[in-house]
């Protein structure tokens, strides 16, 4: 008869080296564990055992996965396999004992329940045993309310949603929202909670926070407006949202790694952090002016009068009021000099998109 006995599981967020004895289940560098699983932080999964032969299973649940790795100490096993969420251990005819250490990581935020669960860790061998984790995360999505191409001035909405935390362990909260390049946000235009902080700035990102009583659900909405085409950087063709990130903090229990049953040692906060992955993007287009300028003569005597018409046509405006020549900028190149004797007494009427008209400038031929 196949016997393995179970003596330990240890879970970890790797941020020590340190082997130590193994116990129950530990966190960082304390010798003790807690009842959440952040997002982003890589998982070991530590099983000490002694058998003469037999086998063992670890399973995940769904909301985490193996990296395909492990590492053994102490004692060389048949062999590791793995299949969908389940790690199975053989052990060698013989062997007294052993460690087997695997390696996971939470799956990516959009793989995840909107709501985060609760989840077990169960190892089965002699006996199994279950170690219960909380998931510790809100998803944040952001919208925007148009996918159309903008212009300089334009006002982009954005609605960010942040999913419901299903438990009453919420204690702090953080929202920090950085305008897109090219963009300034308008700060009268926030629009949610009443009870946040707000922060920050452009460089570092504005932050609503909640230092007591987090919303457990959240919707924001704020607008940006975009920069003047004289202002905006040209290398810049396009606004793109930078991730809207979230930080929550929520009241776990720290318990004793000394045995199976983790006795509760005091209340501790941990916190996780989300951000938008999938940038949202608005095509910029410039403001342009089309301008063509057209003689009345091309052959000129000393003193005989021309007109020059400026034709300009709109590109990529929505509206467009008073355009005109700047004059002291009308330059001739060659032999010829002018001097201009008459200006239009009226601009051009507003102007939509690709849309023009003319104005007239009246010249005298002086060389």
């Amino acid at each position: 008869m196949k016997r393995f006995s179970l003596l330990a599981i240890s879970l970890f967020f790797l941020a020590s080296s340190s082997k130590a004895d193994f116990v129950t289940i530990f966190q960082e560098h304390l010798r003790t564990y807690s009842d959440f699983i952040p997002l982003g932080e890589r998982l070991e999964i530590h099983v000490r055992f002694t058998a003469n032969n037999g086998t063992a299973t670890v399973t995940l649940p769904p909301e985490l996965s193996y990296t395909g790795t492990y590492t053994v100490w102490n004692g060389p096993v048949e062999s590791i396999t793995f299949q969908g969420q389940t790690a199975t251990i053989t052990v060698e005819e013989g062997v007294l004992g052993g460690e087997v250490w695997f390696f996971a990581f939470a799956k990516p935020l959009s793989q995840l329940p909107d709501s985060a669960p609760e989840v077990d860790i169960t190892i089965s061998g002699q006996e199994t045993r279950s170690f219960s984790f909380k998931m510790l995360y809100q998803k944040v999505t952001v919208t925007s309310d148009t996918e159309e191409p903008v212009t300089a001035g334009d006002i982009i909405t954005y609605t960010v949603r942040i999913s419901t935390y299903p438990r009453e362990d919420l204690e702090k909260s953080r929202l920090t929202l950085y305008p897109p390049l090219g963009t300034d946000l308008l700060l009268d235009s926030i629009t949610g909670p009443k009870d946040a902080v707000l922060s920050g700035g452009p460089s570092q990102g504005y932050s609503l926070k909640w230092d007591s009583n987090p919303p457990t659900t959240l919707e924001v909405i704020y607008k940006v407006q975009v920069w003047d085409i004289y202002i905006i950087d040209p290398s810049v063709k396009e606004i793109v949202t930078h991730p809207a990130s979230y930080r929550i903090d929520a009241k776990g229990v720290l318990r004793r790694a000394d045995n199976v049953t983790g006795d509760p040692i005091e209340d501790i906060n941990f916190f996780s952090g989300s951000e938008l992955t999938e940038p949202l993007v608005n095509k910029l287009e410039r403001n342009e002016l089309e301008l063509t300028l057209t003689p009345s003569k091309t052959i000129l005597e000393v003193d005989e009068e021309f007109t020059v018409t400026a034709t300009i046509k709109t590109i990529n405006f929505s509206r467009f009021e008073n355009a005109r020549l700047n004059e002291p900028s009308i330059k001739f190149l060659g032999d010829q000099v002018a001097q201009l004797i008459e200006s239009p007494t009226t601009y051009l009427p507003p102007l939509t998109n690709n849309q023009e008209g003319s104005l007239e400038y009246n010249f005298k031929a002086l060389a």
